[in-house]
């Protein structure tokens, strides 16, 4: 939904895959109530997509913003950024495949609104919209220096949890850590801290937001009402594998891991190189099953 200088920018980026854009950009339409600008920002896409994407921005009246090279997600995010328009309080930076819940924005304006936080999440879900499995509410992210080294500890609050399953309904609350996935920023924020550090390739992106943010004093919060649906990419499509390879790289991940520890002076476990390089792993075998008929 478009007026003229809305308050709102949505700025999408390409996260693992093209596969699921259109849906996504068509969910975000028809979903969202709250006016808002869309800016698309789409880094060597498929043809299919690309014609896709060009079409449906004249219907739209929304930004598509094209290179012909890959974007890691923090490239394709301060692409999109210098674009937003001065008259911008808030842009909410989201991925390329998700699924987004009545009053999703609404929420999370008016969280921002009512707690002047810097940055602000949804509840993440994980799979289709439907299903209640719940990928991350906020957390707590501790900085462990007992044996003289800095360690960061991450923990992903109600992590796999359904939502029937909690004790009590989730209210909003002040947090540590929120995820690219979806998140309201407060442009001043931007304008003051940014732009986003686009060395970090595959990992820590918005570790290292949420630090910048702590450190400044700013608060973060996490509001329940608003929730979105992080969707699987497996099975890919084979037009997905190029990029899938190029976002979970493994040399990128540990040039990402060398630019954050020195950044912040904190040790990174370097087991999560192979957690990341086995996610092109995990594509291959999906797809490899979905082609014989077997389950994932």
């Amino acid at each position: 939904m478009k007026k003229n200088n809305p308050k709102v920018t949505i700025v999408v980026v390409p996260r693992e895959r093209f596969s699921f854009s259109i849906e996504s950009l068509k969910n975000i339409y028809d979903i969202t109530s709250y006016d808002f600008d869309l800016i698309y920002v789409d880094g060597k896409s498929p043809g299919y997509l690309n014609r896709f994407l060009e079409r449906y921005s004249k219907e739209k009246g929304f930004k598509h913003i094209r290179t012909n090279h890959y974007l890691h997600p923090n490239q394709a995010r301060n692409v999109g950024f210098k674009a937003v328009s001065e008259d911008t309080e808030y842009v909410i930076f989201l991925d390329n495949d998700v699924l987004v819940r009545k009053n999703w924005l609404t929420e999370l304006v008016k969280c921002a609104e009512e707690t002047s936080a810097a940055l602000v999440g949804p509840l993440y879900l994980e799979g289709d919209v439907g299903e209640e499995r719940i990928h991350m509410a906020g957390g707590k992210m501790v900085v462990d220096e007992s044996d003289g080294i800095k360690r960061l500890s991450i923990d992903m609050h109600h992590h796999m949890k359904k939502v029937s399953e909690l004790e009590e309904p989730l209210e909003r609350f002040q947090t540590d850590n929120i995820e690219f996935h979806a998140v309201l920023v407060r442009k001043s924020f931007l304008d003051k801290y940014g732009p986003l550090d686009d060395e970090l390739l595959t990992t820590r992106e918005h570790v290292d937001i949420c630090l910048i943010a702590k450190e400044a004093g700013l608060p973060i919060y996490l509001e329940p009402k608003s929730v979105i649906h992080y969707v699987y990419p497996y099975p890919l499509k084979l037009t997905d594998f190029r990029f899938h390879f190029f976002r979970w790289d493994k040399q990128g991940t540990i040039t990402t891991i060398k630019r954050f520890e020195e950044k912040w002076n904190i040790h990174l476990d370097k087991g999560r190189v192979e957690v990341i390089n086995s996610r092109k792993k995990k594509a291959v075998k999906n797809y490899i099953k979905n082609k014989l008929g077997m389950a994932s």
